[in-house]
């Protein structure tokens, strides 16, 4: 027997591994250029744009290329100098340096938030336009953001509470562009007993005759470990045990009169990620420090500079995943697989479709946090409190999806994704580090309840989605949506402030968050089909949305009652489930085929899905009657959050066939069916795993 195999040449090249490198990641990404003016002052915007727009191209070229030699090239720790002195500094390549110099020098972006000059704009510039620089340039390299942001928040935290004399000493040379005059920053906070847990804080404070005082101790993680400045936490002779005994220290490298501060960098950490930047152990001999501010106050004055840091956490995973985004879709659209880019597979189209839901829905939060610190530190009033909530919400929920994203690019490049020559390794290494940094995930989800308990900010979050949602001008039945998605959620937070509901506190902080992201996109797909596939006009789709609202209002009034007597009959409630998901699918195929009379197709459409309401009485059967509201909570959650991202999968989906010449008849059709698709994955387990146990163990 002859097999005949199809004439067609095995890809190479380009088709077979396709090579973004020379991309500009500015312009590859055009919903960022979309989203700024929302944040940015028009004229503020004009200026940066070329800014942005060369930033982009070193991102996706020479800058690249300088992360990928500094990763492979990690710092390396000196002891002693050739005269055997006892110094110990750090040897970074090359490579490095030049970073360095775009990152505080060209760029400023320790120094625009603090004074005028940087970039040739005359005034210091709002967080959103520092935010939008480290978005981009994070996309290239994620280990120097961490001494940027250090930087930034050390200048910050001294200027907020710091003595007048050591903001005049220090201020010049942290916010300058003279790689030669600058100071960069850190913070020395971790112990081996006191990461977290900073009531533990062993590093003791004595006072010295001038007013500074000496530090002892040692420290257990501390990043850019050379820095010419570091703020400490420690604990002054004589202070009460736990967090009230902390104060917050500045500790520089080099003390006014030349001489080295006595503390050594005993040796430097061999991590997964980060590999550029220099993180390591520090042991403290008495060095020379001046307290900042009041004593006994170092953790809530530190916490400024801790939450700005995880605001700076959440921009760097936002920028990663945009990053890993942007290198799936490129791969995606040119590697040829079974005869076409695989682009054309629906399993790959929905998992890109998930990436950018992720990546999309945290770049917003980013620039919505943004904009609320630009707020508070302008004295709004409110602004804080949202500020005060926003940032561990962000940095929660994000620096865990970029986990998840950057892996999921790894896969699409295939097995080049797990070869170091390319950009996907060290994303997914890199990625890792930033639900550690600056708190791990739950000790930041526990910060968004403490958060609420401490100082009100869950009604100040209310206050922000209600008028966003006033703003949105959406069709009053998504617009009824969403209200009741931001009712519960923020139920659920409020009860979860409840000291017996902290396991709640990460499902809080998740839901919060995905409302939040979500509450900006203004998209129905129904509207859009009536009028394009069914070529409808807007008052006749409008009137069609009536019908659908009506069916579904006679299903809710019908279901319970039908629900109860089926049950009598000795028929479950999950079987009424099954019956009434699979004529919804059945609608839905009768609306993508254009099948039977539309008013009865639509009509019969919100009717069943009415049979939702029976996962209710399901859930209740396999869980303790006590649990029963968290259930039905978490049940909603999970059932709105699904939708938002439905709605966003589907735009984007309808976006990308357009950008491949689809008209919007074809891309609606297409979107539609997959969501279908997914709909039916989604029935499946309830078949499958359920046949013939309708009584849950």
């Amino acid at each position: 027997m002859t097999i005949i195999r199809p004439n067609r040449p095995a890809p190479i090249g380009a088709e077979a591994v396709p090579d973004s490198h020379g991309i500009n990641l500015f312009r590859a990404d055009p919903t960022l250029a979309a989203l700024l003016p929302l944040y940015l002052p028009g004229d503020l915007l004009a200026h940066l744009a070329p800014h942005l727009d060369r930033l982009g191209g070193l991102a996706g070229g020479h800058l690249a290329e300088l992360a990928a030699t500094a990763d492979m090239n990690p710092p390396e720790l000196l002891h002693r100098t050739r005269r055997g002195e006892d110094a110990q500094s750090i040897a970074y390549h090359p490579a490095y340096r030049e970073m360095e110099r775009l990152a505080f020098g060209e760029y400023g972006l320790a120094a625009l938030s603090h004074r005028a000059g940087v970039l040739d704009w005359p005034a210091p510039m709002p967080a959103a336009a520092k935010y939008a620089i480290t978005y981009l340039f994070v996309q290239a390299e994620f280990g120097l953001m961490c001494p940027v942001s250090m930087t930034d928040s050390l200048t910050r935290t001294l200027r907020k509470f710091g003595d007048a004399a050591l903001v005049d000493r220090y201020l010049p040379a942290l916010t300058s562009q003279d790689m030669d005059a600058l100071f960069q920053g850190a913070m020395f906070m971790t112990e081996q007993g006191a990461g977290s847990d900073i009531a533990n804080t062993a590093v003791t404070a004595a006072p010295n005759p001038d007013g500074s005082w000496a530090l002892s101790g040692d420290k257990w993680f501390c990043s850019n470990a050379d820095a010419e400045l570091a703020m400490v936490l420690a604990r002054p002779e004589g202070a009460p045990a736990g967090i009230k005994g902390v104060s917050l220290f500045l500790l520089p490298r080099v003390l006014p009169d030349g001489t080295p501060n006595r503390y050594r960098i005993v040796r430097l950490k061999e991590k997964l990620g980060t590999r550029s930047m220099a993180s390591g152990e520090i042991t403290l001999e008495g060095a020379t420090a001046w307290m900042i501010g009041e004593p006994g106050a170092g953790m809530r004055q530190m916490a400024d500079m801790v939450n700005n840091s995880r605001l700076s956490n959440g921009v760097r995973a936002a920028g990663m995943m945009r990053k890993a985004v942007t290198e799936a879709l490129f791969i995606a659209h040119r590697r040829i697989a079974f005869g076409a880019p695989i682009v054309t597979l629906p399993l790959m189209r929905r998992q890109l479709a998930k990436m950018l839901v992720r990546a999309e829905q945290a770049r917003s939060m980013v620039f919505q946090t943004a904009e609320a610190l630009r707020r508070s530190d302008a004295g709004e009033p409110g602004a804080y409190a949202l500020l005060r909530i926003l940032t561990p919400l962000l940095k929660f929920r994000a620096c865990r999806d970029a986990r998840v994203v950057t892996g999921d690019a790894m896969e699409v490049r295939g097995g080049c994704g797990y070869i170091e020559e390319f950009s996907d390794a060290r994303l997914v290494r890199d990625a890792h580090l930033g639900s550690i940094w600056e708190g791990t995930s739950n000790i930041v989800a526990l910060d968004v309840i403490r958060s609420i308990r401490k100082e009100d900010t869950l009604a100040a979050l209310e206050r922000h989605m209600a008028r966003q949602l006033q703003e949105a001008a959406l069709p009053e039945a998504l617009q009824a949506c969403f209200d009741d998605a931001r009712q519960r959620v923020l139920a659920l937070a409020a009860a979860t402030t409840a000291r017996q509901n902290e396991h709640l506190s990460r499902q809080a902080a998740s839901a919060a968050t995905f409302i939040g992201g979500f509450m900006a996109l203004q998209s129905l797909w129904a509207v859009p089909w009536l009028m394009n596939v069914n070529a409808l006009g807007l008052a006749q789709a409008a009137g069609m949305l009536v019908v659908l609202n009506l069916g579904s209002l006679v299903g809710q009034l019908s279901i319970g009652v039908l629900g109860v007597r089926l049950a009598r009959a000795g028929i479950e409630p999950i079987s009424l489930l099954r019956f009434g998901y699979v004529c919804l699918i059945v609608m839905q195929l009768a609306i993508l085929f254009k099948l039977g009379p539309l008013p009865a197709v639509w009509f019969l459409f919100g009717l069943f899905s009415a049979v939702n309401s029976q996962s209710y009485l399901v859930a209740s059967r396999a869980f303790p009657p006590e649990l029963f509201g968290r259930v039905s909570t978490a049940l909603n959650l999970m059932a709105f959050a699904g939708a938002f991202v439905l709605q966003w999968g589907l735009g984007q989906a309808l976006d990308a066939l357009r950008a491949q010449g689809f008209d919007m008849v074809r891309a609606l059709q297409y979107s539609f069916a997959g969501l279908i698709a997914l709909q039916v994955l989604g029935f499946l387990p309830l078949v499958v795993g359920s046949r013939g146990r309708d009584t849950p163990d």
